[in-house]
């Protein structure tokens, strides 16, 4: 039995030993650092357009002009900007130059039918007038096409309620038995459309029909709006028509020669004109 008890002891003195030199060991033995990983961020996929050439400001994009590229961006990163989110550019115009072979910033595009769009086409000292299109209208929706013109006539009527050579006019049309009455003045012809602007689609008894509110967008001369507004405004009836053209291209509309330039007066507000010598008559026998 000391026999068996002493082979144990030393047997556990030579494990211990082996134990001892094992740790000592590995404790010399340096530990390589783990280098840390970079944190991955989120990425998205994005589509960018790419100049295909030196692109001026003004410039109206083309197919040709630009290629559809797609790439991988970080989520919220400022590439995320030029993501044109299946927009087609065709149409589309440049607010400033872009050189070749550079991404196309969605802001410095204006889309088609915006006023800043519309203002490129307009010839220098023109002005951009919203026409506002009633029911009644919406047959130009189908008959007129952006670039196309339209005439411009007043509906007015002519009446004469006491005497015969005493005449008055007023913007509405009669709808009683002096009807015979009703005029058609031509204003303006042949005024370029630069955008149709349709309001919005109901369905009337199963039919699709325009609301009321659809607009029209004209290009129009300084004289041209005073002489609208001269008329009353919204008060005045004003008629629009696709434009009547003559072979060449040109309005057969003609207003005559007094008429070219409405007048604008430059007179006092509140400075009556004379009273006519034959009503002053009048009135002084009136007065005796």
């Amino acid at each position: 039995m000391k026999r068996g008890g002493l082979l144990v002891y030393v047997v556990m003195i030579v494990v211990g030993i082996l134990g001892l030199f094992l740790y000592f060991n590995q404790s010399r033995t340096a530990v390589p650092l783990q280098a840390s990983q970079p944190e991955k961020k989120p990425q998205q996929t994005i589509s960018v357009a790419v100049a295909v050439r030196d692109l001026d400001a003004r410039t109206v994009l083309r197919p040709e002009d630009f290629r559809i590229k797609t790439v991988m961006v970080e989520v919220g990163s400022s590439d995320a900007r030029f993501n044109l989110v299946d927009n087609n550019l065709d149409n589309w115009a440049l607010k400033s130059a872009v050189p070749a072979n550079s991404w196309i910033l969605p802001g410095l595009l204006m889309e088609p039918g915006s006023n800043e769009y519309l203002a490129l086409f307009l010839q220098p000292g023109n002005i951009l007038y919203t026409f506002e299109l009633n029911k009644s209208d919406n047959y130009l929706l189908n008959n007129i096409k952006a670039g196309q013109g339209v005439d411009i006539y007043l509906s007015y009527r002519r009446i004469y309620p006491k005497h015969e050579d005493t005449l008055e006019v007023a913007a509405d049309q009669s709808r009683e038995k002096n009807q015979l009455y009703n005029r058609l003045k031509p204003l303006m012809g042949n005024k370029r459309v630069l955008a149709i602007r349709p309001a919005k689609t109901v369905v009337n008894n199963g039919v699709s029909v325009v609301e009321k509110g659809s607009q029209l967008v004209v290009e129009l001369q300084d004289r041209e709006v005073k002489m609208l507004k001269g008329l009353g405004g919204e008060l005045a009836n004003i008629l629009l028509f696709p434009a009547a053209t003559s072979p060449d291209g040109k309005s057969p509309i003609t207003l005559p020669t007094p008429e070219e330039a409405w007048p604008v007066s430059d007179d006092i507000i509140f400075n009556l004109p004379p009273v006519p010598a034959k009503l002053a008559t009048e009135i002084n026998e009136l007065r005796g």
